[in-house]
């Protein structure tokens, strides 16, 4: 049996189709049909039920499938036995909440870069679902993220951390230094606000609402980088994680607003796939994020 043939029928098992597979692998579709064919030619059972263009895992297929992850994780893991950290080569894609990147999670990148000069970093910035859905299709090795209610049963959450979300302008805006600011007050400010599929947008349009106070006027913007360049040149109110605005807070640039109400938290998650072998690369970066105070 061999393991190319495992590596294609993994590729074919995760993205449904024999011509998505080849494109992945850099193979011709019909070598990807003939890796198959040779594999359930020695296994004596068909792999896939084929479709119009798709395939699915027979139940045979499905019993087969954590047989094969293991091998492919033993095939991969002896590629690097005996190996320096300086020799590890290869690529870890991360998946990562915009608001993070500019956070000191960058100084963990520049420690992993130091002790693996070899391994390509990837990276990929997006919203919590779009995240959790990439790590789900295997299209990232790790993710960091903010935690929605999801099921977690195939995730390795290995880093976790509660942080605050919070109300933050500038020196100048009327709200700065009073006590006691109420979401009416919030509401009459230009407030700037991240898509609307950020969890802690959705618990503040909740809070608006259950208030009874008009929706305030908004203005979506997906980078956190970009807002908080709009609140400094308009003096406007903008509501983020607290490691989001840290910097400005340290330098007087913003002030967080005295809230009548109890602020939100939301906790960060750092998280891989459960069934899937980690590198040494990728215990390195866990391990990085884990022991730094990277919020």
């Amino acid at each position: 049996m061999e393991l190319r043939c495992i590596t294609t029928f993994l590729k074919v098992a995760e993205l449904g189709r024999f011509a998505a597979a080849a494109n992945a692998l850099g193979y011709a579709q019909s070598t990807v049909t003939t890796q198959i064919q040779q594999l359930e030619t020695e296994l004596g059972n068909p792999l896939f039920v084929r479709g119009r263009g798709s395939v699915e895992l027979t139940e045979f297929g499905r019993r087969f499938l954590p047989l094969a992850i293991d091998m492919h994780n033993v095939e991969l893991e002896m590629g690097t036995l005996g190996r320096a950290d300086e020799e590890l080569a290869g690529s870890l894609r991360v998946g990562v909440i915009e608001s993070l990147f500019y956070s000191n999670l960058l100084g963990a990148i520049a420690q992993f870069s130091q002790k693996y000069p070899r391994v390509k970093l990837e990276f990929y910035t997006a919203s919590a679902a779009t995240l959790h859905k990439l790590l789900t299709e295997n299209q990232v090795d790790v993710i960091a993220s903010l935690s929605r209610p999801l099921d977690y049963a195939f995730m390795d959450v290995v880093a976790s951390c509660t942080c605050r979300v919070l109300f933050a302008t500038t020196p100048e805006n009327e709200l700065a230094g009073k006590r006691g600011v109420t979401a009416r007050d919030i509401a009459r400010q230009q407030l700037f606000l991240t898509e609307e599929e950020s969890v802690y947008r959705q618990a503040l349009a909740k809070r608006f609402q259950d208030e009874r106070v008009s929706a305030p006027r908004t203005y979506r913007i997906q980078s956190s980088h970009a807002i908080k360049e709009l609140v400094r040149q308009t003096a406007g109110v903008c509501y983020l994680p607290a490691y989001a605005v840290e910097n400005e807070l340290r330098d007087g640039t913003f002030t967080a607003l005295d809230t009548a109400f109890e602020s939100m938290s939301v906790e960060v998650v750092v998280a891989q796939r459960k069934e899937k072998w980690h590198s040494p690369q990728l215990h390195g970066l866990v391990e990085m994020l884990q022991d730094m105070a990277w919020l």
